[in-house]
């Protein structure tokens, strides 16, 4: 009986599903950002200063 809700959550049946699809993109996506930018600072720092 659960299965199908979260099989046709994708439908927009339920507001909760389509929230919390949402809100784990944007957990994703700022997480992304975050490792890029980290990625970012450490080779820029590795490559001009190793004291970092």
């Amino acid at each position: 009986m659960i299965d199908p809700v979260f099989a046709h959550a994708g439908s927009s049946a339920l507001p909760v599903p389509h929230a919390v699809v949402d809100g784990v993109v944007g957990v994703g996506a700022g997480l992304v950002v975050v490792a890029l930018f980290y990625v970012f600072l450490r080779y820029y720092a590795g490559s001009s200063e190793s004291e970092f």
